[in-house]
């Protein structure tokens, strides 16, 4: 690469990193030419400069010493975005035998730096790229308000109160993160009403360090009609319909598009799951996942599959790819976080698990299950989001409305905060999504 003017950069032989802002791009080398012969192959000071991305090639007047030189190379180091407002550079002095007594009459002791660029604007590319970066990280939980039974009730009965409450128990057990269900149904009755519900549940998990996941439509059904939660149908999937909700979309997306608070957006909560929405799940996927991004949201999309076998099927419409499985033997638990692995691998997207931890009817069963099961994600750098928080009136939330030949009854508090006995699982290094931190 040459400076603009046409004359060589003279960086050879060495490393060169790239900074991304969403205002710009930004080279670090090293080069001859500045009065560093001394230093085997110009191997520093390191520089930083603006990069003319049309012509690729480097802005001379933008040029600044990132890293001075004290004698010693410096062309191997690292660059990493830390937040939206600041990248980082790190690097070392190489006291190579040969050179150490040079090195050392010029002031080099082998130590590492640690340059902080400071942007003096947001750097709008970081909401997706920092929660691709935390995904391993992730420990949370799904929430369904305790004193609702259906979504409408969750929503359209908003109670600040109890989402304080209950968001301050996530805290406390470790978590950074709540997953949650949103309702398109109450927000078609009374759409400002449901924007601001909105907005205070996600102070409410922001006054708590939590980071959210909203999840935009929910398919997964009850085992029983009359525990119907709130679910879409084939018919709302289908092309024809589906543009009714394109009106919740856009309000709850444009209003939050900016928002730090929302981790990512989830488009849908299993929508592989049943036999009549599979011929059109993968196309209104895909509708969604570009309404979003043309609506400008920073934060990256995801889905929440019910089976990681479906993972290739979706991995087109999704930035983070998101699986749920309740298998309980350690066999099988492998076989699908291989198979998550394997997928995220080969075609260079992140991946955590939005739902496991199966109860059945016993509770030490349950708690036998998730100290398996996050176990075994946490071995294998995957982020995990349990269900439920709380126990709530909702299906699978509480033993009355949980079947113990299903998953049974999910809950791991009561609403007064005191732990189930799977909760006793929960042994996690509490870690603060980058946002929270900042």
């Amino acid at each position: 690469m040459d400076f603009r003017d046409g004359t060589e950069l003279g960086s050879y032989n060495t490393q060169q990193h790239w900074l991304v802002h969403s205002n710009g791009l930004f080279l670090v080398y090293t080069r001859k030419g500045a009065d560093n012969d001394h230093i085997i192959r110009h191997r520093a000071p390191l520089f930083i400069a603006q990069v003319d991305p049309e012509r690729l090639c480097v802005i001379r007047d933008t040029e600044r010493v990132l890293i001075p030189e004290s004698g010693a190379p410096m062309g191997n180091f690292g660059a990493t975005l830390i937040n939206e407002w600041e990248s980082w550079v790190t690097v070392s002095e190489f006291m190579y035998p040969t050179w150490n007594e040079q090195a050392r009459k010029r002031g080099a002791c082998g130590r590492t730096f640690v340059a902080r660029v400071v942007w003096k604007e947001p750097n709008e590319f970081s909401l997706v790229s920092i929660a691709k970066q935390v995904c391993r990280d992730i420990r949370g939980f799904n929430y369904f308000a305790s004193y609702a039974s259906t979504l409408e009730e969750m929503w359209g009965n908003y109670k600040q109160e109890v989402w304080s409450y209950e968001m301050a128990i996530a805290r406390r057990a470790g978590a950074n993160t709540i997953r949650f269900w949103l309702s398109p149904k109450v927000y078609g009755r009374n759409p400002k009403q449901f924007l601001r519900n909105l907005e205070q549940a996600l102070s409410a998990a922001r006054d708590n360090t939590l980071l959210c996941i909203p999840v935009l439509f929910n398919a997964w059904r009850t085992s029983r009609p009359e525990w119907a939660v709130g679910h879409i149908t084939a018919e709302d999937m289908c092309a024809e319909k589906r543009k009714g909700f394109e009106r919740y979309v856009r309000a709850v997306v444009s209003r939050f598009k900016d928002d730090q608070r929302v981790l990512m957006w989830e488009i849908c909560n299993e929508p592989d799951l049943y036999a009549d929405l599979q011929p059109f799940a993968v196309e209104f996927c895909e509708h969604w996942y570009e309404f979003i991004k043309r609506i400008g949201a920073r934060q990256p999309v995801t889905i929440g599959l019910a089976s990681v076998a479906n993972l290739e099927r979706f991995v087109h419409c999704q930035d983070i790819l998101n699986f749920h499985f309740y298998d309980t033997e350690e066999v099988a638990i492998r076989r699908v976080i291989q198979i998550a692995k394997d997928v995220s691998w080969r075609y260079g997207k992140p991946v955590f698990c939005s739902e496991t931890g199966t109860a059945r009817s016993n509770q030490l069963e349950h708690r036998r299950n998730v100290e398996l099961q996050t176990r075994l994600l946490e071995e294998n750098d995957i982020g995990f989001i349990l269900p439920w928080l709380v126990r709530a009136k909702a299906a699978d939330t509480c033993p009355e409305r949980s079947l113990p030949h299903g998953l049974g009854c999910l809950a791991l508090f009561e609403p007064d905060g005191t732990p189930r006995e799977a909760a006793k699982a929960i042994r996690w290094n509490r870690k603060i999504h980058p946002l929270i931190a900042k």
